[in-house]
């Protein structure tokens, strides 16, 4: 028998994320043999905040946890994964106003203002967001507006691209889904994430303006609560698109959780000797202390706590 508030989504072939009003969710894999799935036609029925909630929560830590030809080991945090987060960083943050303004527009022309505000007023508050992740590269004593342009994190360059696929699309307003994404991500970073980056930095270095900013300590968990009060209030249509990119920016983001330290390295290295920049005590492999390696990369930690649901499996 089915709860009495339930959403769902299908976010993938033989994968439905079902949320329920008691801030639960769970994966439902269909039978192929099974007919008539109550879960397999979409949903229909009014949102609410609780189970809007648990339905984004359940999918981005789905996401996360779904792929299957990443290593299982995370990351670990060092200089290089570090300089390589922050031009990721900048790259995604450099683009994020302008495709929120294309999507507060494609809005308007749709009749839809109350989002065509609420894109803009989105955009606006991400304004300047790029210049955090620069400076914490100067600080770093690197050519920041250099080394973006030749260091280029293929997970970034990913992220930007279904980003702006989202905006263009024929909804734009799923674009909602990628940004819930990121936020409720950085809402669960702390201050021993921002501890991990000071313990690697150099000394009297500050490289954590970003990391403050795009963490339980800056605005993300109030950003959090806001899309919530949104998205809850859109019709079901809307609700399954905005989960389906949400789990999209999932896997996007697990990509760079499992990241091969020794490609990270090896991007990093190339980047300066571009750049004629001699490799910086700090960032070589005999300067990353043991206390350093067994940090893992914020976002990994972030996203293998509890505050994001994991979602039971239902292989019925």
């Amino acid at each position: 028998m089915l709860l009495e508030s339930l959403e769902w989504a299908l976010v993938a072939p033989g994968l439905v994320v079902v949320a329920t009003e008691w801030g639960e969710c769970f994966l439902h894999r269909p039978s192929v043999l099974s007919d008539g799935d109550p879960f397999l036609v979409p949903m229909s029925e009014a949102g609410a905040k609780s189970t809007t909630r648990s339905l984004l929560d359940g999918v981005v830590r789905a996401g996360i946890a779904r792929p299957t030809d990443v290593p299982s080991d995370r990351a670990p945090l060092t200089p290089a994964l570090l300089v390589y987060t922050l031009a990721a960083s900048y790259r995604t943050t450099h683009s994020t106003p302008g495709m929120f303004r294309i999507a507060a527009r494609r809005c308007a022309a749709l009749g839809r203002r109350e989002l065509a505000d609420f894109l803009e007023h989105k955009a606006r508050h991400e304004a300047g967001h790029d210049r955090l992740a620069r400076r914490d590269l100067l600080a770093l004593g690197l050519p920041a507006d250099r080394l973006v342009e030749v260091l280029k994190p293929r997970t970034a360059l990913n992220l930007t691209r279904h980003f702006e696929a989202s905006v263009r699309a024929e909804n734009p307003i799923g674009c909602l889904g990628y940004t819930y994404c990121l936020e409720r991500l950085a809402a669960l970073r702390g201050e021993p994430e921002i501890e991990a980056v000071r313990r690697i930095s150099p000394p009297d270095v500050d490289a954590t303006r970003f990391l403050r900013v795009h963490s339980s300590l800056g605005s993300d968990v109030a950003h959090v609560e806001e899309l919530v009060d949104v998205v809850s209030c859109l019709p079901a249509s809307d609700r399954i698109l905005i989960a389906h990119t949400a789990y999209q920016t999932a896997l996007l983001m697990a990509e760079h959780i499992h990241l091969n330290p020794a490609t990270v390295n090896d991007e990093v290295s190339h980047a300066l000797r571009e750049l004629g920049v001699p490799p910086l005590d700090w960032l070589r492999p005999c300067a990353t202390s043991e206390r350093g390696q067994a940090s893992v990369s914020s976002t990994a930690r972030a996203s293998s706590k509890s505050a994001v649901p994991k979602p039971s499996v239902n292989q019925s």
